[in-house]
């Protein structure tokens, strides 16, 4: 007792010292005694948390591991405290491919309005210089008054009439399509999403699984499990095969409808982060380890190795009418390169972003559709290989494109939002808003 008594007089004592450097002004003093008692308080709790510091180890240690590859991913869960829409309201996008012309943005205003939503990291906050804005809006802050109108029209701007699908490392898929929209979530953080048929889609997540779900019944239909470690890439080959790569070097190859593995392909030495369909036998395999695998799948055997100077981060098939070939289209680090992929030779290399590609799409006959980590969306022309226009508008990096029809294409970004772009008119038609962390895939 008399121990408990000496320290509730401690207390008084140092409360009452307090007190009197408040009276006596040294503020100094005071700071410093408060951030003493508080810096106590935060050790205290830091060891309580320790346990299950460790129980998540795994989960930081991958988190962390995706840091380095995507700048986007530095803290996931992290960049929004609550949806965008909810603080700010877009009533106009017009995309400005070089100079700043019809809206402009208050840049105090949205910088504030960020701030409060933990992002801003992407805006310059000196307010004595003119920073770059790439996309112009109007922004307003919703009044009390408006929170139910201006709700309805952004409900309304997050609607498509394409079935579009969107899946994010916040572990939820949306369908955005407005007649048939529905979201789900998963156990695990989810890194891509295809279709294989009008009713079902694959997910493959952390947690080195392949999620099948069922649009209609709304439910998993199964979970594929083999690989041993984060599984980032899915192709779906025909009606029943569905193939999928991961962080195990593994090439896996499915019957998706039996819940069965088939078979195994092993000639990758790091990563493998993307594959492709070229032929009804054919496909190819893109790695971390600077290769693009070329494989017959009924066989079983790897054809050919076409050898990069750096990370293969995606691929695509291309039917070039100039050259009459059919070409593979190679994205890694800064280049895009056009192989014949039958001679094993690289035809052209063009030098596409400043950091590293992410996602390629053809979006007609000789155009071609690049993202990056530089937060940049280019266009191309295949015939000269001239870069035709710039969209600016995301945040983060853009880590996903997709063709919605002849005019529209949509791409995913770290800063959690899907943008809707027409790239006859050069504008961004939409930003949808629904995701709390990146989007990492699109399909429709």
């Amino acid at each position: 007792m008399t121990f408990i008594y000496l320290q509730i007089k401690l207390l008084l004592i140092k409360y009452i010292f307090i007190i009197i450097l408040l009276i006596s002004n040294k503020c100094l003093d005071v700071q410093i005694l408060i951030k003493l008692h508080i810096m106590g308080g935060y050790f205290s709790l830091c060891k309580s948390k320790q346990l299950k510091k460790n129980q998540n180890h795994l989960r930081s240690k991958i988190a962390n591991d995706l840091a380095n590859e995507f700048s986007y991913l530095q803290s996931p869960q992290k960049y929004f405290d609550a949806p965008l829409n909810k603080e700010i309201l877009f009533t106009e996008k017009t995309l400005d491919l070089e100079v700043c012309s019809e809206k402009t943005l208050d840049l105090e205003v949205f910088t504030n309005t960020c701030d409060s939503l933990g992002v801003g990291n992407s805006l310059n906050n000196d307010k004595g210089k003119n920073a770059e804005v790439s996309i112009q809006v109007n922004c307003q802050i919703e009044n009390t008054e408006k929170k139910n109108s201006d709700s309805e029209l952004m409900e309304k701007e997050n609607e498509l009439d394409k079935n579009l699908i969107s899946c994010s490392f916040d572990k939820s898929v949306i369908n955005w399509k407005k007649s048939n929209r529905y979201s789900f979530n998963l156990s695990s953080e989810i890194f891509s999403v295809i279709r294989l048929n009008s009713e079902n889609i694959a997910c493959c997540t952390l947690d080195n699984s392949i999620t099948i779900w069922n649009e209609t019944s709304a439910s998993i239909v199964s979970t594929l499990f083999g690989h041993s470690n984060v599984v980032n890439a899915l192709l779906m080959f025909d009606k029943d095969i569905l193939i999928s790569g991961g962080n195990d070097d593994l090439i896996k190859v499915w019957n998706w409808k039996e819940k069965s593995m088939l078979f195994e392909l092993d000639k990758h030495n790091d990563c493998i982060n993307c594959l492709v369909k070229l032929s009804d036998s054919i496909f190819a395999s893109g790695g971390q380890d600077n290769e693009i695998n070329i494989w017959n799948i009924y066989e079983g055997l790897c054809v050919r190795t076409l050898q990069d100077n750096g990370p293969v981060n995606c691929i695509l098939q291309y039917f070039s009418q100039k050259d009459n070939l059919p070409l593979l289209l190679s994205g890694g680090d800064q280049k895009i390169k056009l192989w014949n992929w039958k001679t094993g030779i690289c035809i052209k290399t063009i030098h596409a972003h400043e950091s590293k590609i992410y996602s390629m799409i053809i979006i007609n006959t000789n155009q071609l559709v690049s993202s990056g980590k530089d937060k940049l969306i280019k266009i191309w022309d295949l015939n000269n290989y001239n870069c035709l226009k710039t969209f600016k508008g995301h945040t983060r990096g853009v880590s996903c494109l997709i063709k919605l029809n002849d005019e529209e294409f949509a791409s995913g970004s770290g800063d959690c939002t899907i943008k809707i772009w027409n790239h006859v008119n050069n504008i961004c038609r939409t930003t949808l808003n629904g995701h709390t962390d990146a989007v990492l895939s699109l399909c429709i």
